[in-house]
């Protein structure tokens, strides 16, 4: 697999696990550890002021919604048979974000089917 591939995945896997649209910036990622780090009785790296900013910022971000999701599914199946990935090449993406983005997405059809007269 391909290095691209590998951020592409990457992307996807972050958008999926996140329901969020686009990546965090490396000040979220970092204000998420730092809160992991607080409740674990650890120093954080970034300074409250800076954390909570971040932390705002990636709440402000908008969700993914049911359109965004189903459109992300057939995105990342197309990705993966373009780029000719198998299981072995997906690893831990299939098991985390494949997983969780049929479901939620299986969830979405779920509902559409269920509100159709």
């Amino acid at each position: 697999m391909t290095e691209q591939a590998k951020k592409q995945l990457e992307v996807y896997r972050t958008m999926i696990l996140s329901g969020k649209k686009g990546m965090s910036d490396p000040e979220e990622e970092q204000a998420q550890q730092d809160i992991i780090a607080i409740l674990n009785g650890e120093e954080p790296v970034l300074d409250r002021e800076m954390r909570e900013s971040a932390i705002s910022h990636y709440l402000g971000r908008p969700q993914l919604t049911d359109d965004e999701w189903l459109e992300l599914e057939k995105e990342v199946r197309q990705f993966i048979e373009d780029e000719g990935l198998s299981l072995d090449d997906l690893g831990a993406f299939a098991h985390d974000a494949g997983e969780t983005l049929t479901m939620v997405c299986n969830g979405i059809r779920y509902e559409k089917e269920k509100d159709r007269p």
